[in-house]
């Protein structure tokens, strides 16, 4: 149901239905959506190493902010994983009826106050099939 060279389009459809609480996503700012997918962006990069000998195409791709974590969620076992961060990644799943959730694609952070366990979900490249 996906496309090779698409994955980055969904990558950025992620970042953007991942809606906060609040209602819709600002231009700008810093408003962590509900399941907390790290800022993503389409990106356009032109370099003699991505091509073969001879051509200079521009490649497409999506470029995803780096958010500080512990490791992913296969480091660390299921019973440290609080319910409402798993149930925040099974609601956006669904919305997007993600093909490739696992543990590897969780990253797992704390929060600074109380050291709560934060789950954030990576790689969508696979989510909005076509079919």
């Amino acid at each position: 149901g996906t496309r090779v060279g698409q994955g980055a389009f969904r990558e950025v459809a992620a970042y953007v239905l991942d809606h906060p609480i609040s209602g819709r996503r600002k231009l700008f700012g810093d408003v962590k959506g509900f399941a907390g997918v790290p800022p993503t962006l389409m990106v356009k990069c032109l370099h003699k190493g991505f091509n073969h000998p001879g051509d200079l195409i521009a490649k497409i791709g999506s470029m995803q902010m780096f958010v500080k974590n512990n490791g992913s969620c296969e480091d660390i076992g299921p019973r440290a994983f609080p319910v409402k961060e798993v149930h925040k990644i099974t609601v956006l799943d669904i919305r997007l009826a993600n093909a490739d959730r696992h543990a590897g694609n969780i990253l797992i952070s704390s929060e600074k106050e109380d050291e709560q366990s934060v789950l954030i979900p990576i790689d969508h490249g696979y989510c909005l099939p076509t079919s």
